[in-house]
Order: C-alpha cells, then structure tokens, then sequence
C-alpha cells in the first residue's frame, strides 16, 4: 500500500489552500468590489437627486428660475459631478447646465419615480427623481436629472483588482517556497539541487534568496 508522509499531505493541503485563495484574489474578489461599488454609487446618487428634488420643488412650483439654479448650485460642487436638468411637467427645460447631453431629452417625463443607472452607452451615472410641485398644483410633476462621471469607480475597481493581483502573486510566491520538498524525509538536501533550484527560479525571473530549512526529519 502507498504511504503519504505527514509532510507530503501537508503540502498538498497548503497547496490547495494557497490556490483556492489566489482564485479568490485574482478572480472573484475585484469582481464583487467592482459590483458593490457600482451599487454603492448608484444608491448615492439616486439619494442625491431625491433630496435635490425636493429642494427644487418650491421653486419649480412658483417657476423661480434664479432659486432653481440656486438649488443646483449646490449640487455642482458635490464630487464626479457632471451636469444638471430640470423638467416642468410638461418635459420642457427649465433650466439645465451647458454639459448637459443632447440624448437627457427623452427624461423629461417622469412618471413619479426616482431611478438610477449607469448609461453603457457613455458610462455617465444618471439619476432621475420626480420632482412633485406644490399648492396649488400638486397633481403636476417635473423632473430632474443628475449625472455624475463613473472615473472615480473605475479607478477604486483598478486598484482593488491590482490589489487582488498583488495577494494572489504574494500568495502564489508563498505557495512555491513553502510546497518544494523533492527530497525524502531524513535526508538532507543537496547543494547540487539547492543549485538547480535556484536556477530554475531564476530563469522564470524570479528570485532564490531564503532557504527556510533543510528536511532533516518529520
């Protein structure tokens, strides 16, 4: 019958381990921070447009253009922001930033309900929130519409998978010095294959630097 030492089987579970979380890291990690981000920045910038609205709403009600700017004013200065639209209930423009795309049009009408989205076509996060006039016309709703550049979540999704990269190489590196054990138990490890094992190390452009140990016994 064939008999695994302690340290081969070790090795085998540490192997298994040390891939199971480089697959972690280089696959599967950045993927889920990349979507919660994109979640995380939708909810915001819906959030966002909900509470501009309701500030817009006074004004829109009694077509104060200069307190509509005002309002949005405020919302300019809030990070990735990329232009601004309001809509009376009729779809017209009330009044819109000089950024604002042509395609913003076909939002003119709301149906009551705020959203946001990711527009694939420009990659702008688009936030749409109705925007509910007061007395006396509270059966009228206008809308806005905010849109925000996605730079800063492409740039946080790089970074973690350049992180995600990063643990899984230190991973892997790790998985290599602790799973090379070619000589039996008991014996100590030859300088002719310390030597090639620095060579082959080396030729994939790595380096040999720590011998850990010398398997003398188990």
């Amino acid at each position: 019958m064939l008999r695994i030492s302690i340290k081969t089987k070790l090795i085998v579970i540490i192997s298994l381990l040390m891939l199971s979380f480089i697959a972690f890291n280089v696959a599967y990690y950045p993927v889920r921070e990349k979507r919660n981000l994109r979640a995380q920045a939708i909810l915001s910038a819906r959030q966002v447009a909900e509470t501009a609205s309701y500030a817009v709403s006074p004004a829109l009600s009694s077509g104060n253009q200069a307190e509509i700017a005002e309002v949005l004013d405020g919302v300019k200065h809030l990070p990735a922001f990329s232009f601004s639209v309001v809509f009376d209930d009729r779809g017209n423009r009330v009044d819109s930033t000089p950024s604002t795309p042509a395609w913003v049009g076909t939002s003119g009408h709301n149906q009551g309900v705020s959203q946001a989205f990711i527009r694939p076509e420009s990659g702008t996060l688009v936030a749409v929130a109705p925007v509910f006039f007061r007395e006396p016309h509270p059966d009228r709703v206008g809308t806005l519409v905010i849109g925000f550049t996605t730079e800063g979540i492409q740039k946080a999704a790089r970074d973690n998978v350049a992180l995600g990269l990063g643990m899984g190489a230190v991973a892997l590196l790790l998985g290599i010095v602790s799973a090379i054990y070619d000589v039996p138990v008991g014996e100590v490890w030859p300088v002719e294959k310390l030597q090639s094992l620095r060579d082959r190390i080396e030729g994939a452009g790595l380096k040999f630097e720590v011998v850990e140990s010398i398997p003398t016994h188990e």
